[in-house]
């Protein structure tokens, strides 16, 4: 796939990963004020920092690194090829999710 494909098709799952999260973070929204691959994709999504990756090969080590901000919980969120979106977090950040759901 050519780079402009690529990049349309890139933001096209950010579009719909925003309408996804909008039902929890009504006010999120595509984060345009970044160079590509530098950086979250979606702001607005409390302590969340999300790095947004589709295609055929990507690395969601390099995703959750990308998203790595001070204070923010980084999560990849991904899609590859005709299959399902994959929410992938650290181990240390997935325990805090447990700890919380178990109280």
């Amino acid at each position: 796939m050519s780079g402009s494909l690529s990049r349309t098709k890139g933001h096209n799952f950010e579009r719909q990963v925003v309408k996804l999260l909008q039902s929890y973070f009504p006010k999120a929204k595509r984060n345009l004020e970044y160079q590509e691959g530098m950086g979250y994709d979606i702001e607005n999504t409390g302590i969340l920092s999300i790095q947004c990756k589709v295609g055929k090969s990507f690395k969601i080590e390099n995703a959750l690194k990308e998203a790595e901000r001070p204070k923010k919980m980084p999560v990849a969120i991904t899609k590859r090829d005709r299959e399902e979106i994959v929410v992938s977090l650290y181990w240390k950040d997935f325990e805090f999710f447990l700890a919380s759901y178990l109280k």
